[in-house]
């Protein structure tokens, strides 16, 4: 039996992030501004000047990834009672920044060749979409004294990725449905989303709610429950070592190295050197190809999200509906960035200006961009 060769395929939300990057066009005689922001680093046509990251297109592209995959709520403050199961389907539509300037998702995302433009690490998308829509099984289980235990696997869309999560959920008043009744239910619930098996992000998102929630009975035969809280979400995005030139290799240019030692005649001084004996060699005029990778500064972003939404119950049967939507401009958790004064460590080597105005090299999230996401469910519990 003989196996045909199988053609790598990516899907148009796949992550490319070698293409944020950029490189020293003053190096090539171009004029200012000296960097250019777009792929080509490390190839002939860009002289092979080195690579550089984009740290301000990754962090906005991480932030707005950790916005979609974000762990799902859809449930009022009450849990579902003790020993009972809940299990739904949940989808999840998201608003994303397409028509930033960084352009964060027409480079750091693979799009699909008839709605792309250029080639190679200079490629970039011509079309993205506006929303993306994430889809989520969703597990919980009623524990005693009002908690709540669930798991939770969500998928985005027209990609490979993949998030697995828990969250933990806590009414303190649960059980008081006579007497009190008439007190709104409160609950207080955390969870954890992480990206799984992609080997270009680390992504991790955390999510702390308060909510409140009242159940009315309808005929009798079925209850609506209205919810609203506060939420608030913090995404940690970390790259792995992003190879900027996928298309040369250090490993073929220099398969095989050699120590060398030399003896200067005058002090009889003995050094060593590592030279290349083997492999296609680097190109003229080129660095080593090494130079070219990349990691992206951590992205650590905190988010104020006020929520509401309905659950509406018949019988085992549940649908709920809710939205939620930035209150503020995410913040550092490292510091501000921009603005007067000294720039914190996380903010610095951004995007390099032909300034001396650390200021204008500060990472930055657009704070003219605010994400919603749209989210409903079905469900049953028993």
């Amino acid at each position: 039996m003989s196996a045909a060769p199988q053609i790598a395929h990516a899907d148009t939300n796949d992550l490319a992030l070698n293409r944020l990057t950029f490189f020293d066009g003053a190096a090539v005689g171009a004029p200012e501004p000296a960097f250019q922001f777009r792929g080509g680093c490390g190839t002939m046509a860009a002289n092979y000047a080195q690579c550089f990251a984009d740290n301000t297109a990754f962090a906005n592209l991480a932030n707005e990834l950790g916005g979609a995959l974000a762990p799902g709520l859809l449930a009022p403050a009450a849990t579902i009672g003790y020993n009972r199961v809940y299990i739904a389907y949940e989808h999840s539509i998201t608003n994303i920044n397409a028509g930033s300037s960084l352009r964060h998702w027409q480079r750091g995302t693979e799009g699909i060749a008839a709605s792309s433009q250029g080639n190679g690490t200079e490629r970039s998308r011509t079309r993205v979409p506006e929303v993306l829509f994430a889809s989520r099984l969703h597990m919980r289980h009623g524990l005693p004294y009002g908690f709540e235990l669930g798991a939770q696997g969500t998928y985005l869309h027209d990609s490979g990725l993949v998030a697995m999560g828990v969250d933990i959920k806590w009414a303190p008043f649960e059980g008081f449905r006579t007497g009190v009744g008439y007190i709104p239910d409160i609950a207080i619930r955390g969870a954890v989303n992480t990206l799984v098996g992609n080997q270009q992000l680390y992504l991790t998102v955390v999510s702390i709610d308060a909510l409140i929630s009242k159940a009315i009975t309808v005929a009798g035969s079925f209850s609506i429950t209205p919810y609203a809280g506060l939420q608030s979400l913090l995404v940690f995005g970390d790259s792995t070592v992003i190879d900027g030139t996928p298309t040369r290799s250090s490993s073929q240019e220099c398969s095989r190295r050699d120590t060398v030692y030399s003896t200067d005649p005058m002090t009889g001084q003995t050094t060593s050197s590592l030279v290349c004996v083997a492999g296609t060699g680097t190109p003229a005029g080129a660095s080593s190809d090494s130079f070219n990778d990349v990691v992206f500064l951590p992205t650590r972003l905190l988010r104020w999200r006020p929520f509401g939404g309905f659950r509406i119950k018949y019988g085992v049967f549940t649908f709920t509906s809710e939205f939620i939507m930035d209150a503020t401009s995410p913040t550092a958790l490292a510091g501000g960035c921009g603005g007067s004064g000294s720039v914190p460590a996380y903010c610095v080597s951004g995007r390099p200006r032909a300034s001396n105005d650390a200021t204008r090299d500060a990472v930055q999230i657009d704070p003219n961009f605010r994400q919603f996401s749209v989210n409903f469910g079905v469900g049953v519990t028993f």
